[in-house]
């Protein structure tokens, strides 16, 4: 049983990098690299992806900012122990996120000179992130993107093409659709992983879409390499993840969904949530009563239910999603 105590587990804070000497494009590359690898880090370590929270980056013209958010504090510690450490990138590492972030931007990304990438990385991490609320106030140009000498840029937006993976239910009880709701941001954790393994990006999702009250859904665009993309393995590959997320040590997976759920239920700025619900969905209810059905056996049932379809997006899909 989950109800409000007022101990919300959620640890949030903003990182900051200034970049303001270096290559920008290596620089978008960094922030690529180092949450790629906390994910990773993260996966090898507890054996499951998510829910941990988030930890998302955004870079501009001398800066790299990093948001994160974790529900446990286990999971906090790993982060800064991670963010204090020194950071090796591999080959491999460099040229798949290179391939995603061609992905983002509608370019060819290569290396004019690899070395001079690595080195260029070497000293980015070097500095290290700060937390934002340790720096002093200043003025800087966002807008001054100065490009890069060391990675070649070429036009290629037609090397990609946008795919829409929807995952839907039908024939739900009501307890079902709760469920649903607030398992969402657990179900895109689960198709970004294998979406980005392909090279892929995306941060395009939609809310929980429901047209019947018995049917719900939810839809998220990703940018695909036209030459590489395959839907039938696509399809196989989520298949796959959901199934074997549902044999995930349940004790663990418990843990992280209770402080999850803690953090739902007890933060506020997620309380116009509930308006949210209806709006997309027309279900009228509390964050609580959508905590008291989330048992960890609910959403692995719930899970094991889905289904997947993968199209080409249309402008509806764009409509749809934020």
């Amino acid at each position: 049983m989950y109800y409000r105590d007022n101990m919300n587990p959620l640890q949030t804070g903003i990182l900051v990098l200034r970049t303001d000497h270096f290559d920008d494009t290596v620089a978008h590359l960094y922030e690529h690299l180092f949450i790629a690898k906390f994910k990773k880090l993260l996966a090898d370590k507890y054996k499951i992806i998510t829910p941990y929270g988030w930890l998302d980056g955004e870079t501009f013209s001398d800066v790299i900012f990093l948001d994160f958010g974790f529900y446990q504090n286990e999971v906090k510690q790993l982060f800064e122990s991670y963010t204090q450490s020194d950071h090796v990138f591999t080959h491999d590492e460099i040229q798949h996120e290179l391939k995603r972030m061609g992905a983002e931007l509608g370019v060819k990304l290569e290396p004019k000179d690899y070395n001079q990438v690595t080195e260029e990385l070497r000293k980015i991490d070097e500095i290290g992130f700060t937390d934002v609320k340790k720096m002093d106030p200043v003025i800087l140009d966002a807008t001054a993107f100065r490009g890069s000498k060391i990675i070649s840029e070429k036009a290629a937006k037609q090397s990609y093409v946008d795919y829409t993976v929807t995952a839907g239910l039908t024939d739900l009880t009501l307890e079902e659709s709760l469920v649903f709701l607030r398992s969402l941001p657990i179900i895109y954790d689960l198709i970004d992983s294998i979406v980005y393994a392909q090279e892929a990006y995306g941060d395009t999702k939609s809310y929980p879409l429901s047209n019947t009250q018995n049917t719900m859904g939810a839809m998220a665009i990703y940018t695909f390499q036209k030459d590489s993309f395959s839907e039938e393995k696509l399809l196989k590959n989520l298949k796959t993840a959901f199934f074997q997320f549902g044999q995930m040590n349940r004790d663990l997976f418990g843990e992280w969904l209770q402080a999850y759920l803690k953090s739902f239920v007890n933060a506020k700025n997620w309380h116009t949530l509930t308006i949210d619900y209806y709006r997309y969905t027309g279900i009228l209810t509390s964050r609580e009563a959508v905590v008291a059905k989330m048992t960890p056996e609910a959403v692995l049932d719930l899970f094991s239910k889905l289904t997947f379809e993968i199209t080409k997006t249309t402008d509806e899909h764009k409509e749809i999603c934020y």
